[in-house]
């Protein structure tokens, strides 16, 4: 059911966090993307949730594109995570999941 899923996440210098992702799925196969996405905060060992950085996404197509941005308040490591559900008639539902990271300093 998929053909292609992928991530980016870039922060500014004031920032604002963009988290773009896309996925692609197959032409007459595919009939529905669901993106669940979340933005982390390394502490230590540790990933935390940013709060308020969640998003969810759902498209009866076979083409998924998007942009979420938030405002940051501090520095650090941050990493974005997408989780891909794809549907179809090629089967069961495809799982894909991605992540980005970038260091804002």
């Amino acid at each position: 059911n998929t053909n292609s899923a992928t991530l980016v996440l870039y922060i500014n210098g004031t920032g604002e966090a963009s988290a773009t992702y896309n996925c692609a799925g197959i032409t007459g196969r595919t009939t529905s993307i669901t993106a669940e996405t979340k933005l982390e905060r390394k502490w230590g060992i540790l990933w935390l949730d940013v709060d308020g950085a969640e998003w969810v996404e759902t498209i009866s197509s076979d083409y998924l594109i998007k942009t979420h941005r938030f405002q940051l308040t501090k520095t650090g490591t941050y990493r974005a995570t997408t989780k891909f559900t794809v549907s179809g008639t090629g089967g069961s539902n495809d799982s894909i999941k991605c992540t980005s990271q970038y260091v804002y300093e």
